[in-house]
């Protein structure tokens, strides 16, 4: 499966895309493992000034949580890359998201 995201995520990147949601399961530690390779897939192939929001979802699931705001913040702060939690379920800083990435593309 993350092969063939993978091809799919170099189709995308090769269309010019302008921002890029990565998008990881709060609840998943191997999902969030997995931000980096994602990153460094649109580093490679993407223009040098696309945009990038890291998004933790599933916030709703306080439970079941395996990666914690925190840990995921601060990587983001280390790579220079905004971060927010949403939650599809409820709709917790879903729409927040789009707008953030919609505000940085009129920035460029």
């Amino acid at each position: 499966m993350v092969l063939r995201l993978a091809s799919l995520l170099r189709i995308i990147l090769e269309e010019h895309r302008r921002s890029f949601q990565v998008v990881y399961d709060v609840t998943d530690q191997e999902s969030f493992n997995n931000v980096k390779q994602w990153l460094n897939e649109i580093d490679r192939y993407a223009s040098e000034n696309v945009n990038k929001l890291l998004v933790g979802n599933k916030c709703d699931l306080t439970t079941n949580k395996v990666v914690s705001y925190e840990t995921a913040k601060a990587f983001a702060d280390e790579i220079g890359i905004p971060f927010m939690e949403t939650s599809a379920k409820n709709a917790t800083n879903v729409e927040q998201a789009f707008m953030a990435m919609t505000a940085a593309i009129k920035n460029i």
